[in-house]
Formats: structure tokens, C-alpha cells, sequence
């Protein structure tokens, strides 16, 4: 197998699901301030963050294929933004 590939699969592995390089911290509980779009929720069936403005549609839970699932106790976040279209 040649060095460089072996070299990838290795980093690749090794850092699996870890966001490498960088620390992010996404701002919650915090209302809706200016420059953020609030209601973004954690959906407790497929572990991913889904946008609830615009309930009762909720986007499509990719683990049972209905609507996304919001967990009464997580964290809501206001995810910054730096314009609407």
C-alpha cells in the first residue's frame, strides 16, 4: 500500500468524528439577539440539529423518515448569521 494512502486512512481513522483543528461553541438559550436566527432545535431521533421555525414543518428526520422530534430539555440554539435573503 503506498505511504500516502496508508497515511490518510490513518488520519482518517484516528479522527473520526472529531471536528479537527477547530473549536466551535454555538450560542444557546439566548433568545433571538440581532445577527442570529434562533429556533434551531436538537431532534432526539437522529442526533442533528433542524431548524423549528416553521412548524409544523419541520424538515424530514432522516433516522424514521417523519418529521423532526425536538427534545423538551436540550439547548435552543441562535445560530449567527450575517444576512437573510
Amino acid at each position: 500500500m503506498p505511504e500516502l494512502f496508508r497515511a490518510v486512512l490513518q488520519w482518517l481513522f484516528s479522527n473520526y468524528g472529531r471536528c479537527v483543528g477547530n473549536n466551535y461553541v454555538l450560542p444557546h438559550d439566548i433568545g433571538e439577539p440581532p445577527g442570529t436566527q434562533a429556533n434551531w432545535e436538537y431532534c432526539i431521533n437522529c442526533c442533528q440539529l433542524f431548524y423549528n421555525g416553521w412548524a409544523p414543518q419541520r424538515g424530514v428526520c432522516f433516522r424514521y423518515g417523519g418529521p423532526h422530534v425536538p427534545d423538551p430539555g436540550a439547548f435552543h440554539f441562535a445560530i449567527p448569521v450575517s444576512s437573510y435573503q
